[in-house]
């Protein structure tokens, strides 16, 4: 993401928690997961 292109971190975790609560409304649980790893690694890089 742009985001994390320019080292913003908190935007960047901000816009991959809405792709997770996108796709976990859609019943995508796979791909929310997927989006929800991504956020924890943003918080323990």
């Amino acid at each position: 993401s742009i985001a994390q292109a320019i080292g913003d971190r908190k935007a960047a975790k901000k816009a991959i928690a809405s792709l997770k609560a996108a796709y976990y409304s859609q019943g995508n649980y796979t791909k929310a997961m997927e989006y929800h790893q991504k956020n924890l690694a943003l918080t323990n890089p």
